[in-house]
């Protein structure tokens, strides 16, 4: 356990939110907590539990924050969207941070009891994050609520609401906020600090951790889940949806997701160097791309210019490159760790065995392809795309998602290959 990271997780999630702005986005704190905790998912169910609420928070948090383009565009002329976006990112948000830091003090409590040492009391640790966690939501919504008191007399004239006491409002939401949030930074430094200071406690608890060898399959099997997941949420940040003539699901985004895929699987894949460096040059200039985007005003008014359209195509180019890297090394991985039978003198086994592997590698080829087509029409669109021909945007949307799907479903069926081959141990 590295109580230095997850120390300086805890730090993200304190700052108040205002609507879906999140100055110091909870997912990079999640990710630091996340790194802190998961070696001893071996040694305690509950840390495993733990991990599954942390990475959907990091999920949400990466979609609100992708989200706040939205806010500038058009959340100042639609309250109820507002709202409703506020509402429905705050709820999951509480629930995934409760459990997390719930299942938490479980695995610590346990490990105190199980090596023989006395540690602060993790309840304390789940009370305080609960009860920060529902302030924090309620002082996150309150503000947004005041739509709601709007009403109007038979003239549609507003004759009572409550609309102009929101800055104040805020006001008091982001101090009070500051100061829960100061309380439970306290408390939680001061409980993760005194488990750290306990240096028998460290160290049998490090032996633990290194006395138990977790199988290459496993590795692998868990390592894929991973980045099936990373890839999966790239994917979706390839479908362009414009507000205003502004993309408000910027390729960069789903480029950082590629990347990190690509360094999940570095351990299992060798290739996944070369797909890290593809990567991260995508992510370049598709941020490039975005930036450029935004000089241009509303392209699905006046078209693209020709500066936007040759950035479009370099990362157009960079993403195909990416891809390929990427569908390559999951055939490899494929190659190696699907498949439950292979015995000389048994042909037809063997050779149904083979075709299974066949079949990721095709899939994989036409996960590449369909990149190719989803691009092209992509490239297509901005070239073609106005006022007059707002159809290539349907078009574009079409294609693109039919891709995405595509790519969900064979991560999927590649994933289902390798649970095969190592099996998935119920907890009895």
């Amino acid at each position: 356990m590295r109580i230095g990271l997850i120390i300086a997780g805890l730090l993200f999630f304190v700052n108040p939110n205002i609507n879906i702005i999140d100055v110091f986005p909870d997912f990079i704190g999640c990710l630091l907590i996340y790194a802190g905790i998961y070696r001893l998912e071996p040694v305690s169910p509950s840390f495993g539990a733990a991990l599954e609420p942390l990475r959907r928070l990091a999920l949400v948090n990466a979609v609100k924050t992708a989200s706040i383009p939205v806010i500038f565009i058009i959340g100042s002329d639609e309250k109820t969207f507002l709202l409703v976006f506020t509402l429905g990112f705050m709820l999951l948000e509480t629930i995934y941070f409760i459990s997390s830091f719930r299942y938490i003090a479980d695995g610590l409590s346990y490990l105190g009891t199980r090596l023989g040492f006395s540690i602060p009391k993790p309840s304390g640790l789940a009370v305080s994050t609960l009860v920060f966690a529902v302030v924090r939501a309620f002082l996150n919504i309150m503000p947004e609520l005041v739509y709601l008191t709007q009403v109007y007399d038979d003239a549609y004239v507003e004759s009572y609401s409550l609309v102009y006491y929101k800055p104040v409002l805020i006001l008091v939401g982001v101090f009070f906020s500051l100061v829960s949030g100061a309380v439970w930074l306290c408390l939680s430094v001061s409980f993760f600090r005194r488990i750290g200071k306990n240096t028998a406690f460290m160290e049998s608890l490090q032996s633990e951790v290194a006395a138990i060898v977790i199988p290459e399959g496993e590795k692998v099997r868990k390592r894929f889940s991973y980045a099936r997941f990373l890839i999966g949420a790239g994917a979706v940040f390839m479908i362009d949806f414009f507000t205003m003539g502004t993309n408000i699901m910027p390729d960069f985004v789903g480029a950082i997701f590629l990347t990190t895929a690509a360094f999940v699987l570095i351990p299992v894949c060798g290739m996944a160097k070369k797909s890290v460096f593809a990567s991260s040059a995508y992510i370049a200039v598709s941020a490039a791309a975005f930036i450029a985007s935004l000089g241009c005003g509303d392209i699905s008014e006046t078209g693209a210019p020709l500066y936007y359209l040759i950035f479009e195509a370099i990362s157009s180019a960079a993403f195909i490159l990416s891809l390929g890297f990427i569908c390559r090394m999951i055939s490899k991985i494929s190659d190696a760790h699907t498949g439950v039978f292979a015995e000389d003198g048994f042909y037809h086994l063997n050779t149904s065995e083979l075709r299974r592997k066949n079949m990721y590698r095709n899939k994989m080829i036409g996960c590449f392809i369909g990149g190719i087509a989803e691009e092209t029409v992509s490239l297509l669109m901005y070239a073609m795309i106005d006022a007059k021909a707002w159809y290539w945007w349907v078009i574009n949307f079409a294609v693109t998602g039919v891709w995405v799907l595509y790519t969900i479903w064979a991560l999927g069926s590649v994933y289902e290959g390798i649970c095969d081959k190592y099996p998935v141990k119920k907890a009895i």
